[in-house]
């Protein structure tokens, strides 16, 4: 199933006809048996498969890897899984049209035996007509046809390939772990694939990511740049082996596991991610999005001008994305937000969104800015969100929506997805954003008993600037480590 505001291609059809669609589904289907019956034909091999059958660029899954040839592997003690060891090299080649590179990376289990090999390959010698061979190769090798998994209708016309010998299960992320990609954010979900060898590119897209979530076995995954540039990709990995929760990534390990080998790091020491939080109480409960703090090892939060003070966690909804921190000390009512009472939000009703976006390159004081509702509903018909034209950047996340006389009606939750909109339409999106709806969070706080300040909707609008004097002393900057 799609995720909810997940991704606009969802919802937005790729600007190709119904009638093209099927074609190209159609065109891709009978590539994909032809290929079979090709692999069916192959001669089996009768090697066992205990793991130690999977081999990868003369790696082999199972086997001791520390006497092989790592002469141009840089290796150090993993942060990511404890008690390993991470093994990676990168090759460039050529220039122009020419141009290859190749990575490779190895985890080594406790022992020393290769419990992942990953290789990546990425040139324009590579035509399509010699995935027939590679697959009958494989199959060969490993004495079995391999599951082929089809990708979404806007890619078939690429011919992407995703082929899995073995018992290995694929898991898709959901839509807080796409959400945590997108942000800059580790999911902390292992090892990732992706139909376009690129899996910052998919999130933006709105393709599937997956998790090698259990099981063992190989993956091969071929893709074409529109330029015939192929990306390669070729995985054997032992996920039984790994089950265990990973740890954190330091930045040295950061440096040496780059993104696209698909395990995504997580910093240990700079802020992996910042956000903005709301005062709703002097009793020092902040409210923000559940998105913000996930997987945060500290949470820092800090009033404009000020020292950032330690919170902690209190209560989460990661299905509404919302949570409320505790920070240990109290704050002067002034500085508490107070939502609007129940008074019907209406379309077009002017509204301010108040926080700290791009931390580190706009003003740490707060910036303000000032829009619509747009709709009263968000990506498919959400009843739980608005959709507002006030403009929202990285970093405004779990701020305040207010109304014009500074009323808190909405927690600011996502902006749409720019480069899925243009490559679905070819139009660039203005300031399509989207905000929780107060009484989600009001019905949240009260059901964990935690108490609200209210005020009564007046008629007219405050001056902006007012709105953003009242509004800088109940939001604060999140940072999360």
């Amino acid at each position: 199933m799609k995720s909810r505001a997940g991704y606009l291609l969802s919802v937005l059809a790729f600007g190709i006809s119904a009638q093209a669609s099927i074609v190209t589904a159609q065109t891709h289907e009978r590539k994909m048996r032809d290929l079979f019956q090709a692999v069916e034909q192959a001669p089996r091999s009768n090697q066992s498969k205990q793991g130690h059958g999977y081999t990868v660029q003369g790696f082999t899954l199972g086997q001791s890897a520390r006497n092989g040839p790592l002469r141009d592997f840089k290796c150090q003690p993993s942060d990511q899984f404890e008690q390993h060891t991470w093994c990676s090299s990168f090759v460039k080649a050529g220039s122009g049209r020419s141009a290859s590179s190749t990575r490779q990376s190895i985890l080594l289990g406790p022992d020393g035996t290769a419990q992942y090999i990953n290789h990546q390959a990425t040139s324009s010698d590579f035509r399509a007509k010699e995935i027939e061979g590679a697959l009958t190769r494989r199959s060969a090798e490993f004495g079995s046809k391999p599951r082929l998994i089809s990708p979404p209708t806007e890619l078939r016309a690429l011919d992407p390939l995703m082929a899995i010998w073995g018992d290995l299960k694929l898991e898709e992320l959901g839509s807080a772990d796409r959400v945590a990609l997108a942000s800059g954010r580790s999911p902390r979900r292992g090892f990732l694939v992706d139909f376009l060898n690129n899996i910052d590119e998919s999130v933006k897209r709105g393709f599937p990511v997956y998790r090698l979530a259990d099981g063992m076995g190989y993956v091969w995954i071929l893709s074409f740049d529109r330029d015939g540039t192929s990306r390669r990709r070729s995985i054997a990995i032992d996920a039984n082996s790994l089950s265990s929760p990973p740890l954190v990534t330091s930045s040295i390990e950061r440096d040496q596991q780059p993104k696209p080998s698909g395990e995504i790091p997580r910093a240990n020491k700079a802020p992996v991610s910042s956000g903005t939080g709301i005062i709703i109480s002097t009793h020092g409960h902040v409210l923000t999005n559940h998105h913000v703090i996930d997987e945060c090892n500290a949470i820092g939060v800090a009033q404009a001008g000020d020292l950032p003070a330690e919170a902690r966690l209190l209560k989460a909804d990661s299905t509404n994305d919302i949570a409320v921190l505790k920070v240990s000390r109290t704050f002067d009512v002034n500085s508490v937000a107070k939502f609007r009472k129940a008074s019907p939000i209406r379309q077009g009703e002017g509204v301010a969104v108040y926080g700290f976006p791009l931390a580190g390159a706009l003003s740490s004081s707060g910036n303000i800015v000032a829009g619509n509702v747009t709709s009263l509903a968000g990506l498919d018909e959400d009843a739980r969100f608005l959709q507002i034209s006030a403009p929202v950047q990285p970093g405004n996340s779990g701020g305040p929506l207010l109304d014009r006389s500074g009323g808190l009606i909405g927690v600011v939750t996502s902006r749409i997805n720019d480069f899925a909109v243009v490559e679905a339409t070819g139009a660039v999106p203005q300031n399509v954003n989207f905000a929780l709806k107060a009484n989600v969070a009001v019905n949240f706080l009260e059901a964990h008993s935690i108490g609200i300040e209210t005020t009564e909707p007046r008629g007219g609008e405050d001056p902006l600037t007012e709105i953003a004097e009242r509004a800088r002393r109940f939001t604060v900057h999140i940072t999360c480590r």
